[in-house]
């Protein structure tokens, strides 16, 4: 039995329809970033039932008002929380959503990169991955893998169904 024609096709033509596939991804990732957008990884349960670890969070670098979801700069890490209350000093005080106290530590405002608009779940991780030059070259290679794989499989499926 062969394969539908959509199926079968192969050559230079689909790994380049692959690649301008990639090329949008890519573009689309750093419009996100350029519009004032960045892109973060959920690494804990501390704001479950909203947020999940491995989810990934769209942040609006600067706009963020009292109540909402937050993600700051803490310790080398950026921490998602919700944004609680302003100290008399300025600071701000944060709490996960699972926790049932306030974090141990205030929030200088230029520490806040901004507020939480979008998540979506389970896309974090791939993200992370997915920015780092080893996410790339997996990728590419596995899209090529599958290529030909696939043109192999055709092949063999040809000479099968001809003898």
């Amino acid at each position: 039995m062969r394969a539908p024609a959509l199926l079968r096709r192969s050559g230079p033509g689909v790994i380049a329809r692959w690649s301008a596939a990639l090329v949008v991804l890519a573009l689309l990732m750093l419009v996100l970033v350029l519009v004032r957008f960045q892109l973060y990884a959920v690494r804990t349960g501390s704001m479950e039932p909203l947020f999940g670890p491995r989810d990934l969070v769209v942040v609006l670098r600067g706009e963020y008002r009292q109540g909402q979801p937050i993600s700051f700069a803490h310790d080398g890490a950026v921490i998602t929380h919700r944004f609680v209350s302003v100290n008399a000093d300025g600071t701000f005080v944060t709490a996960g959503d699972a926790n049932t106290t306030a974090d141990p530590w205030v929030v200088q405002r230029r520490d806040v990169i901004g507020g939480v608009v979008a998540s979506a779940p389970q896309l974090g991780y791939w993200f992370v991955y997915l920015k780092s030059i080893p996410g790339i070259g997996s990728l590419l290679a596995a899209v090529v893998g599958i290529r030909l794989l696939w043109s192999t499989a055709r092949e063999f499926d040809d000479r099968t169904v001809g003898t």
